[in-house]
């Protein structure tokens, strides 16, 4: 059994049962200022589990006193104080730069200046300004600001004109996946972007998708022919969910 007993100018005075762990019982009366704590280990035992869970929850055991951490001296941080009135993270700013301020800018420069230093202009006013930077793989510009992925091409019409909803695609009028051009950029829809790049020959469709199975010609009879499922299936030489899914529209709508 280990005995703690509190100073009457302690400033805790709340139940603190929860800051220790399973097994270990702990009774705390205002009026006589005084903690026991029973646990089948030596008193020395006790006392660090007790403060290494107090330390955990921002509470400080000193001796015979227990008494709450304040907070951080930086405006808007909560954690316990660690040194010169700050927590550990801001002193340690402040011991390494003067300032308990953490500043973290992209070495790089802005957003807007890492986006010119990537573009290359043509001759005329009317040619591709042509991303020189990172590239997906769809070959559209990237572009990193704070900390997600932005295409090239929608920063660059935000740039240049306004911000647009997430629900909002730009689209080039040129086909050129890497021009930052904002004469060449509009704004559409899902379906809008999706139709273009069939038009363009970015999306394969039908049988010039690398997975298709028959051709747009074979697509054609299936939607025509007669008999069962498994018959035209095995007739084809695929499967009977392909034939169900032609005949149904789902698939191959186009031929």
């Amino acid at each position: 059994m280990a005995d703690f007993r509190y100073n009457r100018n302690c400033d805790n005075r709340s139940n603190l049962a929860g800051v220790f762990p399973t097994g270990l019982t702990a009774q705390f009366s205002v009026s006589n200022l005084s903690k026991t704590f029973r646990k089948g280990s030596s008193g020395s035992i006790v006392a660090n589990l007790i403060r290494r869970r107090a330390g955990a929850k921002g509470l400080c055991v000193l001796g015979t006193q227990m008494k709450i951490k304040p907070e951080c001296t930086f405006e808007g941080c909560s954690d316990p104080q660690h040194a010169k009135k700050f927590c550990k993270r801001h002193y340690q700013q402040h011991w390494a730069t003067g300032s308990a301020e953490i500043r973290r800018p992209n070495p790089h420069g802005t957003p807007e200046q890492r986006f010119w230093r990537y573009v290359q202009k043509g001759e005329s006013q009317d040619a591709c300004w042509l991303w020189t930077g990172n590239t997906d793989d769809d070959g559209y510009g990237s572009l990193r600001v704070g900390d997600t992925q932005v295409r090239a091409h929608r920063f660059s019409y935000e740039l240049h004109f306004s911000e647009l909803p997430a629900d909002r695609m730009v689209r080039h009028s040129c086909d050129n996946p890497p021009c930052v051009n904002p004469a060449h950029l509009k704004i559409g829809d899902h379906i809008q972007n999706m139709n273009d790049r069939k038009r363009s020959g970015h999306y394969a469709s039908g049988e010039n998708h690398p997975m298709a199975k028959i051709t747009d010609d074979e697509a054609a009879e299936i939607r025509e022919m007669e008999g069962t499922y498994a018959f035209i299936a095995n007739h084809f030489g695929v499967s009977k969910s392909l034939v169900a899914q032609i005949k149904r529209g789902k698939l191959r709508r186009t031929v």
